[in-house]
């Protein structure tokens, strides 16, 4: 992603707001892939009862549970990042378009 379309993005979310569930919305399809690798992996686990496949498993829940934590997080601290942006120089990336 250009500077210019990262400066547009964050100008947005100075507007809006940082919202756990338009961060969830970006992230569909990595989460639609790791929704279909664990049904994979509990279907093969039941199969031929191998613990790998239930060690993937947790691997891709915690990796999910892990990435939500730190949007959690994120939106959290947002009204101190807000603050000590430099939102002219924001405005000015985002129309330069080089």
């Amino acid at each position: 992603m250009k500077d210019y379309e990262l400066a547009q993005k964050l100008l947005l979310q100075r507007e809006k707001g940082i919202r756990i569930s338009d961060s969830l919305s970006a992230m569909k399809g990595k989460l639609t892939f790791r929704l279909i690798f664990s049904s994979i992996a509990v279907f093969l686990y039941w199969v031929s009862e191998a613990g790998l496949f239930l060690l993937a498993l947790g691997c891709f829940i915690g990796a999910t549970a892990q990435e939500i934590g730190l949007l959690k997080a994120i939106a959290k601290s947002w009204p101190f990042t807000e603050k000590i942006i430099n939102w002219r120089e924001v405005e000015n990336i985002s129309k330069d378009r080089s």
